[in-house]
Protein backbone atom coordinates (compact mmCIF):
# COMPACT_ATOMS: atom_id res chain seq x y z
CA UNK A 1 0.00 0.00 0.00
CA UNK A 2 0.85 3.22 -1.01
CA UNK A 3 2.42 5.35 1.71
CA UNK A 4 0.61 8.73 1.37
CA UNK A 5 1.76 10.25 4.25
CA UNK A 6 5.41 9.57 3.63
CA UNK A 7 5.61 10.98 0.39
CA UNK A 8 5.13 14.33 1.79
CA UNK A 9 6.47 15.74 4.93
CA UNK A 10 4.00 17.02 8.04
CA UNK A 11 4.13 20.77 7.51
CA UNK A 12 3.47 20.20 3.40
CA UNK A 13 0.27 17.90 4.40
CA UNK A 14 -1.06 20.98 6.65
CA UNK A 15 -0.40 23.98 3.77
CA UNK A 16 -2.28 21.44 0.92
CA UNK A 17 -5.27 21.19 3.85
CA UNK A 18 -5.11 25.03 4.15
CA UNK A 19 -5.12 25.30 0.27
CA UNK A 20 -8.49 23.04 0.47
CA UNK A 21 -9.85 24.51 2.55
CA UNK A 22 -9.70 28.16 1.10
CA UNK A 23 -11.37 26.69 -2.16
CA UNK A 24 -13.69 25.40 -0.61
CA UNK A 25 -14.86 28.79 1.44
CA UNK A 26 -14.16 30.45 -1.86
CA UNK A 27 -16.68 28.25 -3.79
CA UNK A 28 -19.44 28.72 -0.99
CA UNK A 29 -18.95 32.15 -1.08
CA UNK A 30 -19.02 32.72 -4.71
CA UNK A 31 -22.59 30.37 -4.65
CA UNK A 32 -23.76 32.91 -1.90
CA UNK A 33 -22.77 36.00 -4.06
CA UNK A 34 -24.60 34.54 -7.40
CA UNK A 35 -28.05 34.32 -5.24
CA UNK A 36 -27.81 37.71 -3.94
CA UNK A 37 -26.81 39.10 -7.25
CA UNK A 38 -29.98 37.26 -8.79
CA UNK A 39 -32.23 38.12 -5.95
CA UNK A 40 -31.34 42.11 -6.02
CA UNK A 41 -31.83 41.57 -10.03
CA UNK A 42 -35.69 40.13 -9.37
CA UNK A 43 -36.03 42.96 -6.94
CA UNK A 44 -34.90 46.01 -9.33
CA UNK A 45 -36.97 44.66 -12.05
CA UNK A 46 -39.68 44.39 -10.20
CA UNK A 47 -39.21 48.14 -9.28
CA UNK A 48 -38.41 49.21 -12.42
CA UNK A 49 -41.82 47.45 -13.32
CA UNK A 50 -43.84 49.47 -10.95
CA UNK A 51 -46.80 47.99 -9.20
CA UNK A 52 -49.08 48.39 -11.92
CA UNK A 53 -46.59 47.61 -14.76
CA UNK A 54 -45.34 50.75 -15.51
CA UNK A 55 -41.88 51.51 -15.45
CA UNK A 56 -40.35 54.97 -13.75
CA UNK A 57 -39.57 56.16 -17.18
CA UNK A 58 -43.15 55.94 -17.87
CA UNK A 59 -44.82 56.92 -14.40
CA UNK A 60 -42.33 60.27 -15.17
CA UNK A 61 -42.93 60.93 -18.80
CA UNK A 62 -47.39 60.54 -17.75
CA UNK A 63 -46.42 63.02 -14.53
CA UNK A 64 -44.35 65.17 -17.04
CA UNK A 65 -47.31 65.57 -19.36
CA UNK A 66 -49.72 66.27 -16.82
CA UNK A 67 -47.31 69.12 -16.20
CA UNK A 68 -46.92 70.17 -19.62
CA UNK A 69 -50.80 70.25 -19.41
CA UNK A 70 -51.29 72.56 -16.52
CA UNK A 71 -48.63 75.07 -17.67
CA UNK A 72 -50.78 75.06 -21.09
CA UNK A 73 -54.23 75.54 -19.42
CA UNK A 74 -52.51 78.16 -16.65
CA UNK A 75 -51.25 80.05 -19.47
CA UNK A 76 -54.27 80.30 -21.40
CA UNK A 77 -56.63 80.70 -18.61
CA UNK A 78 -54.24 83.70 -17.56
CA UNK A 79 -54.73 85.06 -20.70
CA UNK A 80 -58.21 84.94 -20.51
CA UNK A 81 -58.59 86.75 -17.40
CA UNK A 82 -56.31 89.51 -18.84
CA UNK A 83 -58.56 89.69 -21.56
CA UNK A 84 -61.71 89.79 -19.35
CA UNK A 85 -60.31 92.71 -16.92
CA UNK A 86 -58.81 95.04 -20.03
CA UNK A 87 -62.91 94.90 -21.78
CA UNK A 88 -63.79 95.59 -18.24
CA UNK A 89 -61.98 98.81 -18.08
CA UNK A 90 -63.82 100.18 -20.61
CA UNK A 91 -67.26 98.85 -19.64
CA UNK A 92 -69.99 101.20 -17.33
CA UNK A 93 -69.04 100.13 -13.58
CA UNK A 94 -69.61 103.69 -11.89
CA UNK A 95 -73.27 105.32 -11.49
CA UNK A 96 -74.49 108.23 -10.60
CA UNK A 97 -77.75 109.65 -10.55
CA UNK A 98 -79.72 112.43 -9.15
CA UNK A 99 -83.69 112.98 -9.72
CA UNK A 100 -85.42 116.70 -9.84
CA UNK A 101 -88.35 118.61 -11.45
CA UNK A 102 -86.42 120.86 -13.86
CA UNK A 103 -89.47 123.26 -14.89
CA UNK A 104 -91.41 123.29 -11.23
CA UNK A 105 -94.33 122.05 -12.85
CA UNK A 106 -94.51 118.29 -13.24
CA UNK A 107 -95.57 117.77 -9.46
CA UNK A 108 -92.42 115.45 -8.93
CA UNK A 109 -88.98 114.62 -9.58
CA UNK A 110 -89.49 113.22 -13.22
CA UNK A 111 -86.52 114.70 -14.54
CA UNK A 112 -82.78 112.93 -13.76
CA UNK A 113 -79.02 113.39 -14.21
CA UNK A 114 -77.51 110.11 -15.02
CA UNK A 115 -73.86 110.03 -15.31
CA UNK A 116 -72.24 106.44 -16.12
CA UNK A 117 -68.17 105.72 -16.37
CA UNK A 118 -65.94 102.87 -16.43
CA UNK A 119 -63.31 102.26 -14.20
CA UNK A 120 -60.99 105.20 -15.87
CA UNK A 121 -63.70 107.63 -14.83
CA UNK A 122 -64.35 107.95 -18.77
CA UNK A 123 -68.30 108.02 -20.02
CA UNK A 124 -71.25 110.09 -20.35
CA UNK A 125 -73.87 112.00 -18.43
CA UNK A 126 -77.16 112.07 -19.79
CA UNK A 127 -79.57 115.11 -18.44
CA UNK A 128 -83.34 113.90 -19.05
CA UNK A 129 -85.91 116.46 -18.41
CA UNK A 130 -89.71 116.76 -18.64
CA UNK A 131 -92.24 119.46 -18.58
CA UNK A 132 -96.21 120.20 -19.68
CA UNK A 133 -94.51 120.57 -23.29
CA UNK A 134 -92.39 117.46 -23.73
CA UNK A 135 -89.26 115.89 -22.75
CA UNK A 136 -85.47 117.21 -23.65
CA UNK A 137 -82.44 115.27 -23.44
CA UNK A 138 -78.80 116.21 -23.49
CA UNK A 139 -75.65 113.97 -23.45
CA UNK A 140 -72.27 115.36 -22.38
CA UNK A 141 -68.81 113.66 -22.95
CA UNK A 142 -66.99 112.66 -19.87
CA UNK A 143 -63.32 112.52 -19.99
CA UNK A 144 -60.74 111.75 -16.55
CA UNK A 145 -63.81 112.52 -14.77
CA UNK A 146 -64.47 115.68 -16.00
CA UNK A 147 -66.94 118.14 -18.38
CA UNK A 148 -65.45 120.14 -21.01
CA UNK A 149 -68.93 121.69 -20.98
CA UNK A 150 -70.19 123.49 -17.73
CA UNK A 151 -72.48 121.09 -15.54
CA UNK A 152 -75.74 121.95 -14.20
CA UNK A 153 -75.96 121.61 -10.49
CA UNK A 154 -77.58 118.21 -10.73
CA UNK A 155 -74.76 117.25 -13.31
CA UNK A 156 -72.05 118.03 -10.72
CA UNK A 157 -74.04 115.75 -8.15
CA UNK A 158 -74.50 112.94 -10.62
CA UNK A 159 -71.01 113.38 -11.73
CA UNK A 160 -69.57 113.15 -7.91
CA UNK A 161 -71.39 110.15 -7.17
CA UNK A 162 -70.40 108.55 -10.08
CA UNK A 163 -66.46 109.10 -9.61
CA UNK A 164 -66.85 108.25 -5.60
CA UNK A 165 -68.34 104.90 -6.97
CA UNK A 166 -71.70 105.57 -5.72
CA UNK A 167 -74.71 104.03 -7.02
CA UNK A 168 -77.57 107.23 -5.58
CA UNK A 169 -80.12 106.62 -3.70
CA UNK A 170 -80.93 102.44 -2.81
CA UNK A 171 -84.25 103.06 -3.96
CA UNK A 172 -83.14 104.29 -7.28
CA UNK A 173 -81.17 101.05 -8.47
CA UNK A 174 -83.85 100.17 -9.86
CA UNK A 175 -84.76 103.40 -11.63
CA UNK A 176 -81.01 103.04 -12.69
CA UNK A 177 -81.23 99.78 -14.21
CA UNK A 178 -84.01 100.63 -16.22
CA UNK A 179 -82.95 104.01 -17.69
CA UNK A 180 -79.72 101.96 -18.78
CA UNK A 181 -81.80 99.25 -20.62
CA UNK A 182 -83.83 102.49 -22.12
CA UNK A 183 -80.47 103.94 -23.62
CA UNK A 184 -77.49 100.99 -23.78
CA UNK A 185 -79.37 97.34 -23.97
CA UNK A 186 -77.41 96.98 -21.23
CA UNK A 187 -77.89 97.77 -17.33
CA UNK A 188 -76.94 96.54 -13.60
CA UNK A 189 -77.60 92.75 -13.31
CA UNK A 190 -79.29 91.75 -10.37
CA UNK A 191 -76.47 89.68 -9.08
CA UNK A 192 -74.56 92.91 -9.62
CA UNK A 193 -76.97 94.36 -7.35
CA UNK A 194 -77.67 91.83 -4.69
CA UNK A 195 -73.41 92.32 -4.25
CA UNK A 196 -73.84 95.92 -4.14
CA UNK A 197 -76.59 95.73 -1.19
CA UNK A 198 -74.22 93.42 0.74
CA UNK A 199 -71.07 95.46 -0.08
CA UNK A 200 -69.96 97.06 3.64
CA UNK A 201 -70.20 100.97 3.65
CA UNK A 202 -68.27 102.86 6.13
CA UNK A 203 -70.64 105.57 7.89
CA UNK A 204 -69.59 109.22 7.12
CA UNK A 205 -67.39 111.53 9.29
CA UNK A 206 -69.22 114.39 10.79
CA UNK A 207 -67.43 117.56 11.27
CA UNK A 208 -67.24 119.72 13.99
CA UNK A 209 -65.94 122.78 15.89
CA UNK A 210 -65.35 123.32 19.94
CA UNK A 211 -64.31 126.71 21.05
CA UNK A 212 -62.69 126.68 24.74
CA UNK A 213 -61.00 129.69 26.24
CA UNK A 214 -57.32 129.96 26.79
CA UNK A 215 -56.90 128.65 30.45
CA UNK A 216 -58.86 125.78 29.76
CA UNK A 217 -56.62 125.04 26.80
CA UNK A 218 -53.67 125.51 28.95
CA UNK A 219 -55.47 123.32 31.77
CA UNK A 220 -56.99 120.55 29.41
CA UNK A 221 -61.02 120.41 30.02
CA UNK A 222 -63.72 117.83 29.53
CA UNK A 223 -66.67 118.98 26.67
CA UNK A 224 -69.70 117.46 25.74
CA UNK A 225 -70.55 117.89 21.79
CA UNK A 226 -74.29 117.43 20.46
CA UNK A 227 -74.85 116.78 16.26
CA UNK A 228 -77.38 115.34 14.37
CA UNK A 229 -77.08 111.50 13.17
CA UNK A 230 -80.33 110.29 12.05
CA UNK A 231 -83.81 110.96 11.62
CA UNK A 232 -82.90 114.69 13.48
CA UNK A 233 -81.74 112.51 16.38
CA UNK A 234 -79.51 114.25 18.51
CA UNK A 235 -75.94 112.34 19.48
CA UNK A 236 -74.35 113.88 22.56
CA UNK A 237 -70.92 112.59 22.98
CA UNK A 238 -68.08 113.37 25.73
CA UNK A 239 -64.66 114.78 24.42
CA UNK A 240 -61.18 114.96 26.70
CA UNK A 241 -59.28 118.01 25.69
CA UNK A 242 -55.85 117.43 26.43
CA UNK A 243 -53.72 120.50 27.92
CA UNK A 244 -51.91 122.12 25.84
CA UNK A 245 -53.84 121.31 23.06
CA UNK A 246 -53.03 123.45 19.57
CA UNK A 247 -55.09 126.36 18.30
CA UNK A 248 -56.79 124.63 14.92
CA UNK A 249 -55.61 121.18 16.02
CA UNK A 250 -58.37 118.70 14.52
CA UNK A 251 -59.18 115.29 16.71
CA UNK A 252 -60.67 112.20 15.30
CA UNK A 253 -63.35 110.53 17.55
CA UNK A 254 -63.44 106.83 16.29
CA UNK A 255 -66.75 105.21 15.21
CA UNK A 256 -68.66 108.32 16.44
CA UNK A 257 -70.01 109.73 13.30
CA UNK A 258 -72.82 108.55 11.00
CA UNK A 259 -73.93 104.38 11.16
CA UNK A 260 -72.57 102.48 8.44
CA UNK A 261 -74.23 100.30 6.10
CA UNK A 262 -74.51 96.73 5.50
CA UNK A 263 -72.60 96.19 8.88
CA UNK A 264 -69.82 98.75 8.08
CA UNK A 265 -68.06 100.52 10.69
CA UNK A 266 -69.11 104.06 11.96
CA UNK A 267 -67.91 106.76 10.42
CA UNK A 268 -65.91 109.31 12.88
CA UNK A 269 -66.29 112.46 14.57
CA UNK A 270 -63.76 115.10 13.41
CA UNK A 271 -63.41 118.17 15.83
CA UNK A 272 -61.36 121.29 15.49
CA UNK A 273 -60.70 123.02 18.28
CA UNK A 274 -60.82 126.59 18.22
CA UNK A 275 -58.83 128.72 21.16
CA UNK A 276 -60.77 131.95 22.01
CA UNK A 277 -59.08 135.16 23.00
CA UNK A 278 -60.68 136.58 26.91
CA UNK A 279 -60.73 139.85 28.72
CA UNK A 280 -57.63 138.76 30.55
CA UNK A 281 -55.75 136.46 27.82
CA UNK A 282 -54.97 136.79 24.13
CA UNK A 283 -52.88 133.78 22.46
CA UNK A 284 -50.14 135.35 20.28
CA UNK A 285 -48.27 131.67 18.95
CA UNK A 286 -46.85 129.95 21.77
CA UNK A 287 -46.80 133.07 23.55
CA UNK A 288 -49.53 134.58 26.43
CA UNK A 289 -49.99 138.42 26.26
CA UNK A 290 -52.13 140.54 29.51
CA UNK A 291 -52.61 143.41 30.19
CA UNK A 292 -51.07 145.52 33.34
CA UNK A 293 -53.17 148.88 34.79
CA UNK A 294 -50.32 151.22 36.15
CA UNK A 295 -50.75 153.88 38.05
CA UNK A 296 -49.21 157.39 37.26
CA UNK A 297 -46.93 157.17 39.99
CA UNK A 298 -45.95 153.57 40.07
CA UNK A 299 -45.29 154.20 36.18
CA UNK A 300 -42.64 156.93 37.10
CA UNK A 301 -41.27 155.92 40.15
CA UNK A 302 -41.33 151.99 39.48
CA UNK A 303 -42.84 149.18 41.56
CA UNK A 304 -43.04 146.00 42.55
CA UNK A 305 -46.57 145.04 41.27
CA UNK A 306 -48.63 141.38 40.91
CA UNK A 307 -49.63 140.36 37.64
CA UNK A 308 -52.09 136.79 36.83
CA UNK A 309 -50.13 134.79 34.53
CA UNK A 310 -52.05 131.57 32.74
CA UNK A 311 -50.52 129.22 36.11
CA UNK A 312 -50.93 131.37 39.23
CA UNK A 313 -49.68 135.23 40.19
CA UNK A 314 -46.76 136.75 39.74
CA UNK A 315 -44.06 139.58 40.95
CA UNK A 316 -42.70 141.53 39.09
CA UNK A 317 -40.96 144.96 38.69
CA UNK A 318 -42.13 147.63 36.80
CA UNK A 319 -38.64 149.57 35.96
CA UNK A 320 -38.90 153.65 36.38
CA UNK A 321 -40.27 155.62 33.83
CA UNK A 322 -42.39 152.85 32.25
CA UNK A 323 -44.60 154.20 29.14
CA UNK A 324 -48.08 153.54 28.35
CA UNK A 325 -47.97 149.87 25.83
CA UNK A 326 -44.45 148.92 27.29
CA UNK A 327 -43.94 144.97 26.91
CA UNK A 328 -41.94 143.07 29.96
CA UNK A 329 -41.47 139.49 28.59
CA UNK A 330 -41.61 136.34 31.53
CA UNK A 331 -40.19 133.22 29.23
CA UNK A 332 -41.06 129.56 29.81
CA UNK A 333 -44.58 131.50 31.32
CA UNK A 334 -46.27 131.49 28.25
CA UNK A 335 -48.56 128.20 26.26
CA UNK A 336 -47.29 125.23 25.93
CA UNK A 337 -44.70 124.91 23.11
CA UNK A 338 -44.09 120.76 23.79
CA UNK A 339 -43.82 118.94 27.18
CA UNK A 340 -41.08 120.82 28.39
CA UNK A 341 -40.81 123.88 26.92
CA UNK A 342 -43.55 127.19 26.95
CA UNK A 343 -43.53 130.63 25.23
CA UNK A 344 -43.31 134.18 26.86
CA UNK A 345 -45.76 135.49 29.17
CA UNK A 346 -45.92 138.74 27.56
CA UNK A 347 -47.05 142.19 29.84
CA UNK A 348 -48.31 145.13 28.48
CA UNK A 349 -48.75 147.90 31.05
CA UNK A 350 -51.31 150.67 30.46
CA UNK A 351 -50.85 153.84 32.40
CA UNK A 352 -54.50 154.32 34.20
CA UNK A 353 -55.94 157.85 34.94
CA UNK A 354 -57.99 158.12 37.49
CA UNK A 355 -60.89 159.81 36.21
CA UNK A 356 -62.41 161.40 39.80
CA UNK A 357 -59.54 162.87 42.52
CA UNK A 358 -60.38 163.76 45.71
CA UNK A 359 -59.16 167.22 47.39
CA UNK A 360 -55.91 165.88 48.64
CA UNK A 361 -55.04 164.09 45.22
CA UNK A 362 -55.79 167.38 43.01
CA UNK A 363 -53.52 169.74 45.48
CA UNK A 364 -50.82 167.20 44.75
CA UNK A 365 -51.17 167.12 41.39
CA UNK A 366 -51.46 170.69 41.29
CA UNK A 367 -48.34 170.71 43.11
CA UNK A 368 -46.50 168.30 40.62
CA UNK A 369 -47.86 170.34 37.70
CA UNK A 370 -45.75 173.59 38.88
CA UNK A 371 -42.93 172.17 39.96
CA UNK A 372 -42.19 169.26 37.11
CA UNK A 373 -40.45 170.08 34.15
CA UNK A 374 -41.72 167.47 31.76
CA UNK A 375 -42.97 168.58 28.81
CA UNK A 376 -43.14 165.85 26.03
CA UNK A 377 -44.97 168.18 23.62
CA UNK A 378 -42.61 171.36 23.98
CA UNK A 379 -46.73 172.95 24.55
CA UNK A 380 -46.82 176.22 26.36
CA UNK A 381 -49.07 176.39 29.20
CA UNK A 382 -51.89 179.28 28.96
CA UNK A 383 -52.99 180.54 31.16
Amino acid sequence: MLDVFGLFSVETLYVLIGIIALLVIAIVLSIVAIAKSSSMKKKYNKMMEGSDGKSIEQIIKEYTDDVKLLKSTYEDNTAAIKDIYEKLQYTFQKIGIVKYDAFHEMGGKLSFALCMLDNNNNGYLVNVMHSNNGCFAYVKEIINGESFIELGGEEEKALKQAVAGRMGDEELSQEVNDIVNMFFGGGVSNDVKKEKKLEQIKGENIEAQIEIQIKEAFEGTHKKLSFNVLDSKNKIINIDIPAGVKNGKVMRIPKQGKEGKNGGENGDVLVKIKIVDNNIYKLVNNDILVNLYVTPWDAALGAKLAVNGIDGELSILIPKGTQNGDKISIPNKGYYINNKERGKLIIRTEVAIPKKLNDKEKELFLKLKKVSEFNPNNIVDIK
